[in-house]
């Protein structure tokens, strides 16, 4: 290679050629040889290095390396600096992390560089020990070494403090002034939960730019404040701050939930007239709307995608997931997999939720082995997530072999162990494992304790559930919130204790909420209490209108008192104010899942199960089965005309399991909502008068009929 007097214009061209071994030898040669005169004032390996960074090219990067290694007159901070810099950029953090320990000497951009390297890879503690250690060395953080060592921070509480005592430094080295360490600062709060403290880092920016909004924005959306998140969002427009792609996604996210849909709408409106239809801000369109309860508008929008990716079908699946959309969901799955796009942990995670909708063991099974494969069984989420599936399927010996070969038993994948057999119903496993968790010296949380809660409701240990529940705030020092209370109330009526679950209601520190009402007024309705029942009906409709359960409660109450006029009005009401999620059953048989909705006459062998229904519904009034008459929404004509029969989706899956699965197998139903007193009543009859075994899972637990009788002793 020859030299001209040049050596600027030369070296500025080195980054452009395209690297080989041989290539990468002769310019180190030739470097090594140039003249004097030609040799640059700027070390010509850095061009090199820039080089193999842009092309993200690791292999010739570590032979430049090894030749400085060699030509030690060329190695300078600066060189070194890069070199850091280029490994991690590559995606080799662990040679950023040797490069950096072995450095002569260091300044602050080195420090900086490897803070966020550590920030990069979600290695928050050791970013914070090397931020300590940089202190320790005398080295000056600057600006830019605050803005990144803040954006490392958690939701922790432990890490929280370390970010407030980062923020003490922040102020005393006179870096608070600046746009983008405030901007960190807000991110730094936002993060931690701490929406209240990132405000007023907010609100001493003088001159705010686009990046501090969508800043603060994201903090309040992300943290449960879609009030300010939407105020502040207004305060943006009128403050004629033009709004980025960042901006929609965290305030579409404040937008995610029914009461807001409306908000939603108008910001789509504000997306579509300033021309920011980017594919990530559709996905974060299509999240929005599923959470609204929009399932139809958050589908036209996927389709609007022009390219999707891993995170769009994400969105997408967790959407049919959320409305209970099994098959739809798997149809996807199958897509993506055509389509050629790996899935995430996140794809796994929801295609586990599922498989645990529909019951079907067998596609998860397939899931699971699929994370074992990918030797993914270790990471904790995914392995949580295969727990939950078989406790969702009633595997309960899957679900305990994969909870026991976790290495890290943190609190999620203890609750979901916790989960898995108090929804079976095996309160004393679920209290002897909670001891267990104790003794392993795991902390238990707020999640812990319902599962606790909810199996010694089951079990009827009233002194124990008042024990436990008491040790939340004593020993643990966690507040119980209205699920708490909800699984207190519940224990008092299944025990027949209407007063005391009355006076525990009244004794609430906080405002009861329609989780808590409707335990109530559940155990108002076994033990016949009209006048509490329908307090409790009333008090539920008016905090939330839309709610079903409180109309049937009161409709009941006033039919059974012979004020048909009361009855008809709140009928109005209902059809006014309720739109009733659809129901849906599921059943595997032969390794296929059938899915049967309310009043759905699109099934193939729609006619068959018809008449397998009409043929035991026949059976069951010769046997003397009185159905249940006192729920004035489902009519009370008799058994041969098989309303419920022939409605009801668990019915039909039911009449479909008589129909295929063998005799002297248990019959599986998997159902999105509550099973009803009628269809509850019936299994029951079916599995004596036939000799069946029947399981229903339904929203809240497995329902297992032998011989007449339900594992739930009636109470439902």
């Amino acid at each position: 290679m020859r030299w001209t007097n040049d050596g600027y214009q030369t070296v500025s061209n080195i980054s452009r050629v395209a690297f080989s071994y041989h290539n990468v030898l002769s310019i180190s040669s030739s470097l090594h040889h140039m003249p004097q005169r030609a040799v640059p004032d700027r070390n010509p390996y850095i061009a090199l290095l820039k080089g193999c960074k842009q092309t993200k090219d690791l292999v010739q990067g570590r032979i430049l390396h090894d030749l400085l290694i060699k030509n030690a007159s060329n190695r300078s901070l600066i060189v070194s600096n890069f070199l850091v810099d280029f490994y991690n950029s590559c995606g080799s953090f662990e040679e950023a992390l040797h490069e950096f320990a072995f450095m002569p000497e260091r300044n602050v951009y080195s420090w900086t560089i490897i803070i966020s390297a550590c920030i990069q890879h979600e290695q928050c503690l050791l970013a914070l020990q090397f931020f300590r250690q940089m202190q320790v060395e005398g080295v000056l953080a600057d600006a830019f070494t605050y803005s990144s060592f803040l954006g490392s921070f958690v939701t922790e509480e432990d890490i929280l403090q370390q970010g407030k005592t980062v923020h003490a430094c922040v102020l005393a080295s006179g870096f608070h002034t600046g746009t983008v360490v405030l901007t960190s600062i807000i991110n730094m709060y936002g993060k931690c939960g701490k929406p209240e403290i990132a405000r007023v880092a907010f609100d001493a920016i003088t001159a705010k730019d686009a990046i501090c909004w969508n800043s603060m924005i994201a903090a309040y959306a992300h943290h449960e404040q879609p009030k300010e998140a939407l105020k502040l969002y207004h305060e943006m427009q009128q403050n004629k701050i033009t709004p980025s792609n960042n901006t929609f996604t965290s305030i579409l996210r404040a937008c995610s939930s029914p009461e807001f849909i409306l908000d939603g709408k108008r910001i789509h409106a504000d997306i579509v007239d300033g021309k920011f239809g980017s594919d990530l801000v559709k996905t974060s369109l299509v999240s929005m709307y599923s959470n609204c309860g929009s399932l139809e508008e958050a589908k036209t929008i996927f389709d609007e995608i022009h390219h999707h990716d891993v995170v769009s079908l994400n969105a997408m699946l967790g959407a049919f997931v959320q409305h209970d959309h099994g098959n739809d969901a798997i149809n996807l799955y199958g897509h993506m997999w055509k389509m050629e796009i790996e899935p995430s942990p996140a794809t796994l995670v929801s295609i586990l939720s599922t498989c645990s909708l529909l019951g079907s063991t067998t596609r998860g099974k397939k899931i699971h082995m699929l994370v074992v494969e990918n030797r993914s069984e270790a990471d904790s989420i995914l392995a949580t997530a295969v727990v939950h599936m078989y406790g969702k399927c009633g595997q309960l010996s899957d679900a305990w072999a994969v909870f026991n070969r976790t290495k890290v038993r943190d609190p999620i994948s203890w609750n979901a162990i916790l989960n898995a057999y108090a929804q079976n119903g095996d309160d004393e496993m679920v209290l002897e494992l909670f001891k267990e968790m104790l003794r392993d010296g795991v902390k238990p949380d707020k999640v812990t304790y319902i599962s606790v809660l909810y199996a010694c409701s089951h079990s009827g240990s009233v002194g124990n559930a008042q024990e436990y529940f008491d040790s939340m705030q004593k020993i643990y020092g966690l507040e119980p919130n209205t699920k708490h209370y909800a699984c207190m109330i519940d224990l008092f009526g299944r025990a027949g204790l209407i007063e005391e679950a009355e006076n525990f209601l009244r004794k609430m520190p906080i405002e009861p909420d329609t989780i808590v009402l409707t335990a109530y007024s559940g155990a108002c309705r076994v033990h016949n209490d009209s006048i509490r029942g329908k307090w409790a009906a009333e008090r539920l409709m008016d905090l939330d209108p839309h709610l079903e359960s409180p109309y049937i409660t009161l409709s009941n109450i006033y039919a059974a008192e012979g004020r048909w006029e009361n009855v008809e009005g709140i009928r109005r009401k209902m059809e006014e104010n309720v739109q009733n999620r659809t129901g849906r059953s599921w059943i595997e048989v032969d390794n296929f899942v059938h899915e049967f909705v309310s009043a759905d006459c699109s099934h193939p062998q729609l006619k068959d199960i018809h008449g397998v229904l009409h043929h035991l519904g026949n059976q069951l009034k010769k046997a003397g089965y009185a159905k249940m008459e006192k729920n004035v929404f489902i009519d009370a004509d008799t058994l041969s005309n098989n309303d419920v029969f022939c409605r009801h989706s668990e019915m039909l899956a039911i009449g479909f399991g008589f129909l295929k699965v063998p005799s002297g197998k248990s019959i599986r139903i998997f159902k999105n909502l509550p099973i009803c007193p009628d269809c509850h009543a019936a299994s029951g009859a079916l599995s004596k008068l036939f000799d069946r075994n029947i399981v229903v899972r339904d929203t809240y637990r497995f329902h297992h009929f032998v011989d007449g009788s339900c594992s739930c002793g009636d109470y439902f």
